[in-house]
């Protein structure tokens, strides 16, 4: 099985659309759109249809509810990432000014983790959320609601111990958190489609 992949800039809109195609040429039923940004999604929501696969996917008032909800959600993440990345940056400047900053820029590396895994819906050590309640307790506000609104729940190790043991090797990078985006999963039957299910997911900085 191969994965078919398009992109779609029609009406300003930047979307990705994945569909599967068998090993005979025929398409599979389910695909999955990822658009680029936030403003895509409000660009979508707001033409009321994309189109998927050269099919037209017409947005019902419950699916555009859905994706403005998502929209909202993913640019609240990225937006405080972005606070907390800039605060970052502000740290390793003054780092340069003495040691004694080390410890807070190593915090704040681990609090945006942090921070991201829980928006994610995962489930961090109570270590770890007291990191980031101590470090912002509005973010650590947000992250958990943002938590309680996911579907998936993966469990993390604690992150407030050694770098070394924790199994993603979390490295303090400025800037190159992933960012959040909208994804859609639709299935199409023949000229005619419909959205069956709408998520938040990581996208890489390009």
């Amino acid at each position: 099985m191969v994965l078919l992949t398009e992109r779609y800039p029609e009406h300003g809109i930047n979307y990705q659309v994945n569909r599967p195609v068998n090993e005979d040429g025929t398409k599979v039923t389910h695909a999955k759109v990822l658009f680029n940004n936030v403003s895509d999604v409000a660009r979508a929501v707001e033409n009321g249809y994309i189109e998927v696969d050269g099919v037209r996917l017409d947005f019902s008032e419950e699916a555009k509810q859905k994706l403005e909800e998502s929209r909202e959600r993913v640019q609240k993440t990225n937006d405080n990432l972005a606070v907390l990345e800039a605060e970052q940056m502000n740290a390793e400047s003054a780092k340069k000014q003495g040691e004694a900053m080390a410890k807070e820029t190593e915090n704040m590396g681990k609090a945006i983790e942090i921070f991201r895994r829980m928006s994610k819906g995962g489930v961090v050590p109570s270590n770890d959320e007291k990191l980031l309640m101590e470090f912002d307790d509005k973010m650590y506000q947000t992250a958990k609601a943002m938590q309680a609104m996911a579907e998936r729940h993966k469990k993390h190790k604690r992150l407030s111990e050694d770098e070394e043991e924790e199994e993603d090797g979390v490295e303090n990078k400025m800037g190159t958190n992933p960012r959040q985006t909208t994804e859609i999963d639709v299935e199409i039957e023949g000229k005619s489609a419909e959205v069956t299910g709408v998520s938040e997911v990581e996208k890489s900085l390009e």
